[in-house]
């Protein structure tokens, strides 16, 4: 469910006191009307819309932001995490943006409020065009960010393994190509899964390390043929 309207210069005022009357109750308030009486004063062009949806304002509250984001706007401010009411407001070039987030009744979703004013035009299309791209970013959830993948290039030259339970150190070389030779002439092949380094050794052994690194070190665990378990360290040389 959603709403719209524009307002010329001599309906502002009109259409603020009824965003107001909609959002008594909402930490964004008071940033409204200072909005507002700025607004007054320069008489910008303005568009107003609001939606129901069947969301928390959490989540209402990360679509408003990446929304801002995606738009092009930097967001200005923003009142604090609340699953009542919450609002953001962003600014790009002329046009400045509040999205407000509202608790509906009975837990029955979250209504959305925007209001996009643009200075130094009469034209309302100009903000209402911002309004409704606001308004089609909050329809869509944000989606999740899948998680970095350590580059490979800061894998490759030496490192000095070492057993933590045992006490065994020895020097490894880690090649660009994928393989490993060891000080003792023992060979391996190494890969990056997601945020782990696995290696693996001809005489059954292979590890699993924590990327990235930290202090220059690696850690994890070294698994044996026979399933056996030993932690590990690898420092850089």
């Amino acid at each position: 469910m959603s709403f719209d309207e524009n307002g010329g210069n001599e309906a502002l005022r009109d259409g603020m006191s009824r965003a107001v009357a909609i959002l008594i109750g909402s930490g964004a308030i008071l940033w409204l009307l200072i909005a507002s009486t700025a607004c007054l004063a320069q008489a910008p062009a303005w568009s107003r819309g609001f939606q129901l949806l069947p969301i928390r304002v959490s989540e209402a509250s990360r679509r408003a932001e990446a929304g801002l984001r995606a738009e092009g706007y930097t967001e200005t401010n923003h009142s604090n995490p609340s699953e009542d009411a919450w609002y953001c407001g962003g600014q790009k070039g002329a046009s400045a943006a509040v999205i407000m987030c509202d608790q509906a009744p009975n837990n029955g979703g979250t209504w959305i409020n925007i209001v996009v004013s643009t200075a130094n035009t009469t034209n309302n299309g100009i903000p209402g065009l911002e309004r409704q791209k606001l308004q089609a970013r909050m329809n869509s959830p944000v989606p999740a960010t899948p998680p970095s993948k350590p580059p490979a290039g800061a894998i490759p030259g030496t490192w000095v393994y070492h057993d933590n339970d045992s006490g065994y150190a020895i020097a490894q070389t880690f090649a660009a190509d994928g393989t490993i030779r060891a000080t003792d002439g023992a060979h391996g092949t190494w890969r990056i899964v997601g945020n782990q380094l696995i290696t693996k050794w001809e005489n059954g052994w292979s590890n699993t390390l924590q990327l990235p690194a930290v202090a220059n070190k690696l850690t994890g665990i070294a698994t044996g043929p026979g399933n056996e378990r030993h932690s590990i360290t690898l420092t850089r040389q």
